[in-house]
């Protein structure tokens, strides 16, 4: 399992995506276990309000002004929930290959995961000349914006689709 901590601001809010997705799906790990932690510079609702370096806010929710009992999720909270997703329709695709093993769509299916899996997968040599925190994250980040991701999750929507049919 992971306890994957966000220790400050400068996370970006794709991030969550990725841990909770593709960083997941490559890893050996099967369960991630979010501490849910705060980093405000000023008004929790307004990120250009702090320090320009690492200065940015961080939360999964903050308390809505005009009702402090009820919370407004986050840019970090929509994206942890996008990256669940991810991993569901690869687990999804996964499951269907295992049930339809043999099968000209499972074996379709199969190898475009394998694709995919070796593209998001980083080497050694592709990880040694990131000098920033979270190696991996940078990897992935740099490989699979929003539009890629969709992309991804359409194809695998179709790979599910021909197996369920």
């Amino acid at each position: 399992w992971l306890y994957h901590n966000i220790r400050g601001a400068f996370f970006k809010a794709q991030w969550p995506r990725l841990v909770n997705g593709y960083y997941l799906w490559i890893s050996p790990l099967r369960v991630h276990v979010p501490w849910m932690y705060y980093s405000f510079k000023g008004n929790p609702f307004d990120c250009t309000d702090g320090p320009r370096l690492r200065g940015g806010d961080f939360a999964y929710a903050v308390p809505d002004p005009a009702d402090p009992n009820r919370m407004i999720p986050t840019r970090h909270w929509e994206s942890f929930r996008e990256g669940v997703d991810d991993l569901r329709y690869l687990e999804t695709l996964e499951a269907l290959i295992a049930e339809h093993a043999g099968t000209r769509e499972a074996k379709a299916a199969q190898s475009w995961l394998a694709e995919l899996r070796r593209g998001v997968t980083p080497t050694t040599e592709q990880l040694e000349p990131i000098e920033e925190e979270s190696p991996v994250l940078v990897f992935l980040s740099q490989k699979l914006d929003g539009s890629v991701c969709r992309k991804i999750r359409r194809q695998a929507a179709e790979h599910i689709e021909r197996l369920s049919n």
